[in-house]
């Protein structure tokens, strides 16, 4: 049986982060001028929904730990859209940094460089992760013994504040 408080949601109807920007625009949740002390209370959310995830990874409550992974990432969306933070775009500029930590042809090759000056910096334990595609084609990563995946020599950072002189996003 249904809870009637319970939204229906299709399978098909994954949540995007327009979808949760959408939810706080419906909310009328206000925009911009927020204070230290508003921003020092998002902080404290945030930390309260770790703790929650540190809790549910001590009790192997894998439900538990999803629904405050989620939280974390709607407690970070609110934070900015309330402070005017161009988000999506934020999030493609650092996802499209972060495809620059995967090896491919000669970055895979020749990684060895990486590996030494990473080892130069005082990371121990660094592996090369591979993987290899129904094609044929491989690729990989660097990781630490923690399981990190670490910067390879050509990675590149993400232009956030460049993302910021230009602009934010102030409207929906």
């Amino acid at each position: 049986m249904t809870n009637q408080n319970e939204p229906e949601v299709a399978p098909e109807s994954y949540c995007r982060i327009s979808d949760a920007l959408d939810i706080l625009y419906s909310w009328g949740v206000p925009r911009g001028g927020q204070t230290k002390k508003a921003k020092r209370n998002a902080v404290k959310n945030i930390r309260e929904e770790l703790r929650e995830l540190s809790e549910a990874i001590d009790n192997d409550d894998v439900a538990e730990q999803l629904d405050a992974i989620a939280d974390i990432i709607f407690v970070s969306l609110d934070y900015a859209y309330r402070n005017n933070l161009p988000i999506e775009e934020g999030m493609t500029m650092v996802n499209l940094s972060n495809s620059t930590k995967t090896l491919w042809g000669d970055h895979l090759n020749n990684c060895q460089d990486s590996i030494k000056a990473l080892e130069a910096k005082g990371y121990e334990g660094l592996t090369t992760t591979l993987v290899t595609y129904t094609g044929g084609e491989t690729s990989g990563s660097i990781m630490d013994k923690d399981l990190k995946v670490r910067k390879p020599l050509h990675f590149v950072e993400p232009m956030i504040r460049e993302l910021l002189e230009g602009g934010s996003d102030e409207g929906k």
